[in-house]
């Protein structure tokens, strides 16, 4: 690990195509074998009117037989592709007139996952179990220490890495970050893995079949908060903080509780946010999370940690790191789309 050893002071940035059908006019007898208009030909006095495809039957000539028409329908060129809102798949739509939209999905149950034109479960071979919070899954808590320590005995190899990651020559925590005054000494398996970098929260989360959290949407909807971390803590609200609006400086692992360090993932039972049947833990405060969104050679972390006060531990508290820098009280999650 090519690493920079930091301490976080917040810098909080509140941050079918369907083929257009003409309908036809109606087939008008000819004399002496004269074409009719679109719609069906007419034959002679006495023949029968044409038929004219995806119009309406063509009438009869004098003395003759009227024509058979095939329906068809004016549709919108391309329609509406598939996409997901939240937990809700709006299946492709051909968009055609006279024929209902396809009715709405709601992914629930052991498909809670909303993914372009399906609804499926959470992915993943390892770390936390994750909950779905719409169109991405979420890991109910921070990678922990054992968790990491357990692709750390796969002996994963760091060349296999991808640009921006080629410099990355360790996946091991930095040695004297975790020698720090402020980092969990014993009895520490539970608790979130820190003094880690990007490239190896990176790495971690591809290993275990997810990916860093980043952005959240598409191309058809986005929340106010357009981050998978900012969605799974607002859960589609305003709200500042995973339990609520309203401040509570002890539920959340900040610098009222006076831990000094992290505490175990989850132990905070009211640090959480409620998604469907699961709850996602420790979105604020405990240790700030990298995040997939590193528009230059910085990337942003987010959510706080314990050496930062509750109040501004919030849903939107960010700020932005280099790649290769670790710190005592900056670990990460994975999410999964």
């Amino acid at each position: 690990m090519r690493s920079s050893i930091i301490t976080i002071a917040a810098i909080l940035v509140l941050t079918a195509h369907c083929g257009v059908s003409a309908v036809g006019d109606p087939g008008a007898g000819g004399a002496g074998g004269s074409t009719g208009p679109t719609g069906g030909t007419g034959g002679t006095a006495g023949g029968t009117g044409g038929t004219a495809t995806g119009g309406t039957a063509g009438m009869a000539a004098a003395g003759g037989t009227g024509g058979t028409g095939t329906g068809g329908y004016n549709c919108a060129v391309g329609g509406s592709p598939p996409y997901c809102e939240g937990e809700v798949l709006h299946p492709a739509n051909p968009m055609c007139q006279g024929v209902p939209a396809p009715a709405d999905i709601l992914c629930t149950g052991s498909t809670p996952l909303c993914s372009l034109s399906q609804c499926k479960a959470c992915p993943g071979s390892g770390g936390p179990a994750m909950v779905s919070i719409g169109s991405a899954c979420v890991d109910e808590t921070e990678v922990t220490r054992s968790q990491y320590q357990a692709w750390l005995a796969t002996s994963p190899v760091v060349s296999k890495q991808l640009d921006p990651c080629l410099s990355n020559l360790s996946f091991a925590p930095d040695a004297v970050c975790m020698s720090g005054p402020d980092v969990c000494a014993s009895g520490c398996d539970d608790h979130p893995q820190t003094c880690v970098d990007w490239c190896d929260a990176t790495a971690y989360c591809a290993f275990v079949g997810k990916k860093l959290c980043g952005a959240y949407g598409s191309w058809a909807w986005k929340p106010a908060d357009p981050t998978a971390l900012g969605e799974a803590c607002h859960d589609g609200t305003s709200d500042n903080y995973p339990y609520g609006p309203i401040l509570q400086p002890n539920a959340c692992n900040g610098s009222e509780l006076a831990a000094g360090t992290s505490v175990p993932v989850g132990s905070l039972k009211g640090c959480a946010r409620e998604h469907g049947d699961g709850k996602i833990f420790d979105l604020t405060g405990n240790v700030w999370e990298w995040q997939d969104l590193c528009p230059g050679s910085a990337c942003a972390v987010r959510g706080g940690s314990y050496k930062e006060s509750s109040a501004g531990n919030t849903c939107t508290a960010t700020t932005s790191l280099a790649r290769d820098a670790v710190a005592s009280d900056l670990g990460f999650r994975c999410c999964a789309e």
